[in-house]
């Protein structure tokens, strides 16, 4: 009995401090995924702190709760701290700052963007529409769409513009410039498809873009042979990809860019090509704001981004319609009048 006894106080003292340790290792682990510029070759790691259950470090803290709740006691100030950083910066979660800041500014545009490659039926179509017509927003862009199915979604009458599976539709009058295809790196599609927008006489760019999926990489990933390649090649693509469009923009403006990146804003690739940008969601967000789901995780890889232009008053995420992306609106001023 007093065996079982010194064993059992041993068991609960070797968890509780492993548990607690590797809550730290994570939390310092997501903090080098915000500080350090990933190359290449350390691409995996970072695939593994953005797309992985990010609550899932959380869970560490079970068993130290329960079996040495006096540990806790005893590292509140690091525990603090590093919650603080876990929420806010890893989880990204969103205040809205704006409400306690005197803001006297209008919107004069509401933007919306969704991918609709989830969505395929007119029920879902009717779903979207509505929210189109309730929102009532002013641009909307849509990426794995057939321009047929675009067209059931959008409000009668307006206008609409289609580059293979990227589409813009406005009331305001739309003019389609050029696209960059994914063929140039060995894929299909399109990188992205940059408009014009005439609004009062006022001449907007507008660019939307469905960036590379690192689930590819994932996918391809042989864990039998430990062959990291596609993993290291998908990044490489990424990177790429998002590149092009940084040049590809980089004297346009106004500017407004936005679709389904397949990055949150915590990517090393995200933060070297569109950190100059204002992200709509970021700036007057509240909450995850995730925009893709699955059945463990939820991230943010859809986005709202504009020039300093653009001021940003409001942004949020719209209800589920039936697909796996959700649709993100934001309410943006031109600084200059219309």
């Amino acid at each position: 009995m007093k065996k079982t006894k010194i064993f059992l106080k041993y068991f609960r003292s070797f968890t509780s401090k492993s548990s607690l340790s590797l809550f730290f290792i994570g939390t310092f682990l997501a903090a080098l995924c915000h500080i350090l510029p990933w190359s290449k070759g350390w691409s995996i790691f970072e695939y593994a702190l953005l797309f992985s259950p990010r609550w899932l470090i959380f869970v560490l803290l079970i068993p130290v709760s329960f079996l040495d709740f006096k540990l806790i006691q005893k590292h509140k100030i690091t525990l603090g701290l590093c919650t603080f950083f876990l929420v806010f910066f890893y989880l990204n979660v969103e205040l809205p700052i704006k409400i306690f800041v005197s803001v006297a500014e209008k919107p004069n545009l509401r933007v919306m963007t969704t991918n609709l490659g989830g969505i395929g039926n007119l029920k879902n179509n009717y779903k979207l529409r509505q929210q189109i017509k309730y929102s009532r927003v002013d641009l909307v862009a849509f990426q794995e769409v057939s321009a047929i199915n675009a067209e059931r979604s959008i409000p009668n009458k307006w206008n609409i513009e289609c580059i293979v599976a990227s589409c813009i539709a406005s009331s305001y009058d739309i003019k389609p410039i050029n696209s960059i295809s994914r063929s140039l790196l060995g894929g299909w599609g399109n990188i992205g498809a940059l408009f014009q927008l005439d609004i009062k006489g006022k001449a907007i760019y507008v660019l939307n873009i469905h960036l590379e999926t690192p689930r590819k990489g994932i996918e391809d990933f042989q864990l039998s042979t430990l062959n990291l390649d596609p993993i290291f090649n998908n990044a490489q693509n990424r990177f790429l990809e998002a590149n092009i469009v940084r040049d590809w923009v980089n004297m346009l403006s106004p500017l407004i860019i936005l679709g389904d990146f397949n990055m949150p804003i915590e990517s090393s690739i995200y933060r070297g090509a569109f950190s100059k940008y204002k992200n709509a969601f970021n700036e007057a967000g509240f909450g995850l704001g995730h925009t893709k789901h699955t059945k463990l995780i939820g991230v943010r890889i859809d986005h709202i981004l504009v020039d300093d232009h653009f001021n940003v008053v409001n942004s949020w995420v719209g209800n589920d319609i039936g697909g796996d992306h959700r649709a993100v609106f934001a309410d943006i001023r031109l600084t200059s009048a219309l």
